[in-house]
């Protein structure tokens, strides 16, 4: 999803299908934490959200928004276009159980483990259509909207897998409470790239 927050103006979608989504969801056992996201809400499902209530009210602050609960998807599936699903592993086992459940879903789809510093140790699985990346996004946005050079272009991440699309961005930068695996990506001796404060200050 690519968004000009300045016009309120909704610039490019790639959703995925309602097919898939729903075999996803059938895939994957009852009790997991999973949210699915559209355009401009994101939904979970009010008993599994009870069950996770900590971790709940942690991520909604991190988030500084809270989903939608209800009763199933259903309907959110029927009559909204999803742009991606996370799935949430809070230990080993259910990683593995989550892994092996997607292995059988389709190949229009892209599938990876992510990890956050606020939401540590707990693992997500982000899935999103064939083709969306943050690197991706970066690209359809300087070449097709704002008509700039990557060079140009300043790209800021927080956890390893943001090193995708800070690569390709003429000036990076952290922050401080951003993981050490990107922080060694960077080199702060190069006056295009940066850290800043810490993301609370």
């Amino acid at each position: 999803v690519l968004f000009n927050p300045v016009r309120g103006e909704l610039l490019h979608v790639k959703a995925l299908f309602s097919t898939d989504v729903n075999y996803i969801v059938s895939l994957i056992p009852n009790n997991t934490l999973m949210h699915l996201f559209t355009t401009k809400n994101f939904f979970v499902i009010k008993k599994v959200q009870e069950k996770f209530a900590k971790f709940v009210k942690k991520y909604n602050d991190f988030m500084q928004h809270s989903p939608i609960a209800i009763e199933n998807f259903d309907k959110v599936i029927e009559n909204e276009e999803i742009v991606k699903i996370n799935i949430y592993a809070f230990d080993s086992k259910e990683k593995n159980q989550v892994t092996k459940a997607i292995s059988k879903s389709m190949n229009g789809i892209v599938c990876k483990w992510a990890t956050n510093p606020h939401l540590a140790p707990v693992e997500i699985m982000v899935i999103t259509a064939n083709g969306v990346s943050k690197r991706s996004g970066v690209e359809t946005l300087t070449q097709n909207y704002l008509k700039v050079s990557l060079d140009e272009v300043l790209g800021v991440g927080d956890m390893l897998q943001d090193w995708d699309f800070l690569e390709v961005c003429g000036y990076k930068a952290t922050l401080a409470n951003g993981s050490k695996e990107l922080k060694s990506k960077l080199d702060f001796k190069n006056k295009k790239q940066f850290m800043g404060r810490h993301v609370d200050e």
